[in-house]
């Protein structure tokens, strides 16, 4: 059966210990290769007439040990923005699917994530349109997933190695190709109705053999899927990611305010908050992306991301604006560098607004040094 949820949510994360390991999914890099035709009525036709508009979203399939039933569901839509033309390259650190690696854990992990992107003409419904999509081909997933873990027992237990699977045509996905290109024509009549251009899904999969695994390119793994028709074509780069467990945290300034998003999320990030320990609005999710990079979510689910000079907590996807980088001073005292390289200063040591002001190259203040909590 498959349902709506996120496979492994970030608050599930947080009670894993700090020495066990994740294996993650993220959206990379959606390249536009040669947007779409518009789908209008002459003269509304043809490249010229505006941007794409792309959504993504992923049917998650995943089988832990030989024997285990396929857990499936879907990822949230994506809006990957609007304003795609030839040669526009969108970065993203966006998790899709995360799943615990732990040593009691029954193994191999075999995971697939089967991928719709639209293109929406005219306010088409992406929401129908990948449901639609990702269910018919759903059943064809399990089975092929269930092929690729039970071969994994006898291939790949024995070692300490990752094993990519994928695009479309090869291992896992030979046989959910043969199955996508009959089911994309019985349903495109129902798809052309929804105004929307949605490509063939495109498929990339992975077995991990035990705990240990790793990837002989190191702790990352990247596959691109390239997606095409109706005159365009993107290239969408994923990451497969071995790295640490999410954790839930609270930052307090050089003057002990903590940082707090107002309403639990939704709006401003400040520094005004006296609390003699954070309550909800002063608690964080912290993503460990990658390298010292990191993501921030609010209480209520809302991703930080720099506004501005400031910092505000209302986006939906990690992209380059929502990105941060986190740099040790000593202990528990951190410094976090925006995306325009220049350090997060909570002015007056606290008790008042945070911003974007000290260059990376002018070193770090007092007023840049936050005291990182786990909770």
């Amino acid at each position: 059966m498959t349902t709506n949820f996120q496979l492994f949510p970030s608050t599930a994360l947080v009670s894993l210990a700090a020495n066990n390991r994740v294996l993650s999914l993220y959206l990379r890099q959606v390249k536009c290769i040669d947007e779409t035709e518009h789908e209008g009525i002459w003269p509304f036709v043809g490249e010229g007439i505006a941007n794409d508009a792309i959504r993504l979203r992923a049917l998650i399939t995943s089988q832990q040990g030989a024997r285990a039933a396929q857990i499936q569901g879907f990822s949230p839509v994506m809006n990957l923005g609007s304003n795609y033309q030839d040669g526009t390259v969108v970065l993203f650190n966006q998790r899709l699917a995360a799943f615990p690696l732990l040593p009691s854990g029954s193994y191999p992990l075999t995971v697939n994530a089967t991928l719709t992107l639209i293109e929406e003409d005219w306010g088409g419904q992406m929401d129908e349109v990948s449901a639609t999509t990702l269910r018919s081909i759903g059943d064809f997933v399990k089975g092929e997933v269930a092929t690729a873990t039970a071969t994994a027992v006898t291939t790949a237990v024995g070692g300490a190695i990752g094993t990519a699977f994928g695009p479309l045509g090869t291992a896992v996905g030979s046989g959910i190709g043969s199955a996508i290109g009959f089911i994309v024509q019985q349903i495109g009549a129902g798809l052309d109705a929804l105004k929307s251009d949605a490509f063939p899904p495109q498929d990339m999969s992975i077995v991990l053999a035990n705990a240990d695994a790793r990837f002989t390119s190191g702790s990352r793994l990247p596959q691109t899927l390239v997606f095409e028709g109706f005159g365009g074509k993107y290239n969408v780069t994923c990451e497969w990611r071995i790295g640490s467990p999410d954790r839930r945290v609270a930052l307090r300034t050089y003057n002990n305010s903590y940082v707090m998003a107002v309403n639990g999320g939704g709006g401003i990030v400040n520094a005004v908050s006296q609390q003699t320990s954070p309550k909800e609005w002063e608690t964080f999710t912290l993503e460990d992306i990658a390298s010292g990079q990191i993501s921030l979510k609010s209480y209520n689910g809302k991703t930080l991301g720099m506004e501005g000079v400031s910092l505000a907590a209302n986006r939906g996807l990690v992209g380059a604006l929502e990105t941060f980088s986190l740099r040790r001073i000593s202990g528990n005292k951190v410094a976090i560098l925006g995306p325009n390289r220049k350090y997060l200063s909570a002015i007056n040591g606290g008790g008042s607004e945070l911003q974007f002001l000290r260059e990376e190259r002018q070193g770090v203040a007092e007023w840049e040094t936050f005291t990182l909590q786990t909770l």
